[in-house]
């Protein structure tokens, strides 16, 4: 599309307002493509960034913590880590994170006046 919009731009005697309803579509155009490739990377199972062993239990206290100070938790609900035992994994540190986070933040969103999530 965006490739047409610009032939047509070239090939054509436009007016000014032609011109400038032209430019607005090759700038919509590049915005749905750029959201498209944003929707695409996101649906696509993405690959590991480094596998390595790290405690689990990190992930849950930051989240834990990263929770309670998140504007968007009303304050009627509790967050909290009690993972008091070490438990080591071989996996990709950043996705267990945002594993997590999605847990949890789905977990606080189901509960709307008040709640604890631990």
């Amino acid at each position: 599309m965006s490739g047409s919009i610009q032939f047509l731009r070239q090939e054509l005697p436009l007016s000014a307002e032609q011109e400038q309803l032209m430019d607005i579509v090759l700038r919509e155009s590049e915005r749905l493509n750029t959201t498209i490739r944003s929707f695409l990377a996101y649906a696509r199972p993405q690959r590991f960034q480094k596998i390595a062993r790290f405690d689990v239990r990190r992930a849950l206290n930051d989240t834990a913590l990263l929770l309670r100070n998140a504007p968007s938790c009303a304050r009627a609900t509790r967050s909290s880590s009690t993972c008091r035992e070490r438990v080591v994994v071989e996996a990709d540190e950043g996705q267990i994170k945002q594993i997590v986070w999605n847990l949890a933040t789905n977990g606080l969103r189901a509960m709307p006046r008040a709640g604890s999530c631990t």
